[in-house]
């Protein structure tokens, strides 16, 4: 035996000794491991502490893989919505308690000797999910299965399916971030996270192993794809060594730290010629440095970066965090105490996500992250960061978001299959966001994808009046009210939690809509001024914030003038808007969409802050939630509830001044979606006292013609028709006839609440909307009219299921909805006493293609049929009529025109008070 080895295993023996004298859980075993590594006598007392480092970890988890029962610890922040993940494996003979500073009950130690617990205040500062798993006990001490096949006492464990099964949970049950998944840990657990840098690249986005290296004897299927490594290994590691070799104790043949490095490299296409830099010896008590080697020119967007303790050995770097005697330097070697190992891999990690050649699909939003290296007082407002956006064909230029702290992001969409490339112009002076650039491949869905969820046909757009999905599917809007959706009012249910005022969680209100047929949400984006706005009922004051009670902007000093503290629209709170990402992906992932409406007319402070903040604010929308499919709204401009003033009239213009000026700077949507906008009457010359005519005015300022807020009671089927006639653009009714728990609108005395909303559902349609769709609303916590009734109480109230039956009778296949055009002109009124042609009284609605060979007609409750004429003349016709309260077809039947075209339509089916529709197809 030479002198090296007797030396060695003296340090085993006194390391053995030490851990039973003390009882220092490197693993409660009488047969401790060299590999163990974070133990130590109580030799530092904690410092007081502001807050305890172990509030929010939850202990003894478990999930089960292949009938084997796993233990993890998990800590949580309060949002764990698109949280990062950082998972942390203790050494051979430790296990999940030792590595964190917890004894083998669990409770927390009394001392500063675990410098993974660290993590622990990294975690709480950064809104990280940190997992701590627990190594399986195979009877040769607990540890992990890593790639060293010579290693004596390994795990025979499947550790890479416990932690991918574990991922999937933690993106499944908290909606973690699932590009952001990240291991490392010291020695064994340096090893473990080698090896997950293997075989899971498809689900860890970067490692670093500290004091390991690649195995001579690989067990591991090696892999091609590049991912982010980093190296922590000390020069004098007593245990692993540094120039590569046998580890002792039999742990397995390492190849040298250097050629460790030079594989990864390698694997990552990266430059041989490194920036090496010194770190300052910050800490006088150790005696080591340390040498940051950093590789990081890599079109593939990886780096491998080398942290060379010199003079190190087995202990992880930390200045607070200190192994006390014998165990450095007598066992350990050396500790440095210039860098904090968790800091350091945190930084590492934190601008890191999967590499760019994972394969996507079209339409599915590809999400960058940037870090801002230069400081900003508003970054909000201070940086203007875009993105070019190149695929087959076509070139988008998509605008990045701010989201707090120094990260910005960028949603990109790729619109064909094939391969994608994206960079940053250089524009913001920062080196942190100018000249990035890199690549994906987006691939198609198939035909199945598709019909399991429709949005995956392309984003809007408008042919020829009809709108309709890119591949050229028609879509029949069939939209829901729900102002308040991205509230708290519609609380996100994350488990175990009460639902918000509407009694019901957002997603369940959503799952129920699309259950009954709806496909669009008409939602606000915020309400900034709900604090003191006093907007709708009494009940919901206040309470239009985020799940946590974060607002959409910052706030102003109180005015003096009012004592309120109003709305700062020139800084944006991230905090609010990360909580609605969660909900855009759920309605995207149920094949719905959103009529997004920026903000209502009553954010006076909105309009009063100039074009450039009120620009940058829709800027932000677009570039936070303009990858998702939907209708974009520029304002809910709503009327007032008494006569127009002239006050309203001038703040109806007031608004469609600064809109348009934003256009005017903005343009459109990065990826073309479709706008629309809501005001009093119509966005054509229709309506009176407004006269908006904004289809004259701002040309391609609107892409959708709409009516909204005024005539609910029947004179808004004109209007329609009238806007129709006026404009090429499809055209829909936002805000019809309301049913609501008090009869808040008015009606007709001879109808019901629900057969009025019937009435203008039908009507709104087949004089214009046929192309479009219609828009369904009641009061049922929208937070408009109901105080006291809750949405969950009332989910199919007003026979709400009726909006999925005219969306079933539009779309039939037995006709081509999108030639239809309104021609009330083949009504015979003369027939009906009350039904008439204008007004309010128009109870019979018809609308035919222009050879007259397809008609779809309706008739209001209480009412019977009308003939028509001027049809095709001598013609047999084929009548179906339509159960708007069942969505069922009656059996056809033969009925003929004479030779004037006049067809005598037979009575109603029944004398049931509801409303029928039919259809005529000439055979």
């Amino acid at each position: 035996m030479n002198a090296t080895t007797n030396f060695l295993n003296i340090r085993i023996i006194l390391l053995k000794a030490m851990c039973l004298l003390l009882l220092i859980a490197c693993g409660g075993s009488s047969t401790e491991d060299p590999d163990a590594v974070t133990v130590a006598p109580p030799e530092t007392p904690v410092e007081d502490q502001e807050f305890d480092p172990y509030d929010g970890l939850h202990k003894n988890m478990t999930i089960d893989i292949a009938g084997v029962n796993r233990e993890y610890h998990l800590w949580l922040p309060d949002d764990t919505y698109n949280a990062p993940v950082v998972f942390i494996f203790h050494g051979h003979n430790n296990d999940y308690n030792g590595i964190i500073g917890l004894d083998e009950m669990g409770n927390p130690q009394p001392v500063n000797t675990f410098p993974y617990k660290t993590w622990l205040e990294v975690a709480h500062r950064e809104n990280i999910i940190l997992v701590v798993p627990n190594g399986f006990n195979d009877g040769n001490n607990k540890g992990w299965n890593d790639c060293r096949g010579d290693s004596v006492g390994n795990s025979e464990q499947d550790d890479v399916a416990f932690v991918s099964q574990l991922i999937d949970h933690l993106v499944s049950e908290y909606q973690a971030a699932p590009r952001r998944i990240f291991a490392t840990g010291t020695s064994n657990g340096g090893h473990m996270s080698i090896r997950l840098g293997q075989e899971l690249t498809d689900k860890v986005a970067a490692f670093a192993a500290v004091s390991a290296a690649n195995p001579v004897n690989t067990e591991c299927t090696e892999l091609t794809k590049p991912i982010s490594a980093l190296f922590m290994n000390g020069t004098d590691d007593p245990i692993l060594p540094y120039q590569g070799g046998q580890m002792i104790e039999n742990r397995g043949e390492v190849y040298s730290t250097e050629a460790t490095v030079a594989y990864w490299v390698a694997r990552n296409q990266l430059s041989n010629q490194p920036v090496e830099t010194n770190l300052p010896d910050s800490f006088t008590d150790d005696a080591s440095t340390v040498t940051k080697v950093q590789y990081s020119d890599s079109a593939s967007d990886t780096e491998v970066v080398l942290f060379q303790v010199n003079g190190g050995g087995h202990a992880s770097p930390s200045p607070t965090q200190r192994f006390g005697t014998p165990y450095v330097p007598h066992v350990l070697g050396e500790q440095n105490g210039d860098i904090e190992m968790a800091e350091e891999v945190w930084q590492f990690f934190q601008d890191k996500e999967l590499t760019d050649n994972l394969a996507t699909k079209v339409y599915q939003i590809y999400e960058k992250t940037f870090y801002a290296e230069n400081s900003y007082n508003n970054p909000y407002l201070d940086v203007d960061l875009w993105v070019m956006l190149t695929g087959p064909g076509v070139e988008y230029r998509v605008p990045a978001f701010w989201d707090g702290g120094n990260t910005f992001r960028v949603r990109l969409v790729a619109t064909h299959p094939g391969a994608w490339f994206w960079s940053t112009e250089s524009v913001t002076g920062d080196a942190g966001l100018d000249n990035k650039s890199g690549s994906f491949v987006a691939t198609e869905w198939n035909e199945q994808e598709k019909l399991d969820n429709p949005n995956r046909r392309g984003f809007l757009k408008v042919s020829n009046r009809v709108l309709e999905y890119a591949d050229g599917t028609p879509f029949f809007m069939t939209v829901d009210t729900k102002s308040t959706l991205l509230t708290d009012i519609f609380r996100w249910d994350s488990g175990n939690i009460q639902p918000g005022l509407a009694g019901v969680s957002f997603q369940d209100a959503v799952i129920q809509r699309k259950s009954l047929g709806f496909n669009t949400f008409q939602v606000i984006s915020s309400f900034p001024s709900d604090r003191f706005d006093e907007l709708w009922q009494q009940v919901t004051w206040s309470k239009k914030h985020a799940e946590d009670g974060s607002w959409p902007f910052k706030f102003l000093a109180a005015d003096p003038s009012d004592g309120f503290e109003h709305p700062d629209f020139s800084r944006i709170n991230p905090n609010y808007w990360q909580q609605l990402d969660r909900k855009f992906q759920f309605i995207t992932e149920q094949g719905m969409i959103f009529n997004l409406e920026v903000l209502r007319r009553s954010e006076q402070q909105f309009l009063e802050a100039g074009p450039e903040v009120a620009a940058a604010f829709i800027r932000y929308l677009w570039a936070r939630y303009g990858g998702y499919n939907m209708v974009f709204s520029w304002m809910h401009i709503d009327a007032s509830m008494t006569p127009a003033s002239s006050e309203h009239v001038q703040l109806v213009h007031d608004y469609i001044e600064l809109l348009t000026n934003i256009y005017d700077r903005l343009g459109n949507m990065p990826f073309g979606n479709p706008k629309t906008i809501m005001v009093p009457w119509g966005t054509t010359t229709s309506g009176p006292l407004y006269d908006l005519a904004l289809d004259q005015i701002a040309p391609n300022f609107i892409d959708l013609n709409s009516y909204s807020n005024t005539e609910r009671k029947g004179g808004s089927v004109p209007a329609m028709r009238n806007i129709f006639q006026a404009s090429p653009l499809p055209v829909i009714n936002l805000e019809p006839y309301w049913p609501t728990p008090h009869a808040f609108f008015s009606q007709h005395d001879f109808l019901t609440m629900e057969q009025q909303a019937q009435f203008l559902m039908y009507a709104s349609v087949l004089n214009g909307g046929a192309v479009m769709g219609h828009t369904w609303g009641d009061g049922f916590f929208t937070g408009i009219i109901s105080e006291t009734t809750r949405l969950a109480d009332n989910l199919e109230a007003y026979q709400i299921t009726t909006m999925g039956h005219l969306k079933r009778f539009m779309q039939d296949e037995g006709h081509d909805f999108s030639v239809l055009m309104p021609t009330p002109e083949n009504l015979d009124y003369s027939m009906s006493s009350q039904s008439s042609l204008g007004g309010e009284s128009e109870f019979h609605s018809l609308a035919t293609t222009p050879q007259k060979d397809i008609a779809l007609g309706f008739i209001a409750a209480t009412f019977d049929s009308v003939d028509l004429i001027n049809m095709q003349p001598s013609t047999t016709y084929s009548l179906e009529w339509f159960d708007i309260q069942s969505g069922e077809w009656l059996a056809q039947i033969q009925v003929d025109s004479d030779d004037n075209g006049r067809l005598e339509m037979p009575a109603v089916p029944n004398n049931e008070l509801r409303g029928w529709a039919f259809r005529l197809s000439q055979y």
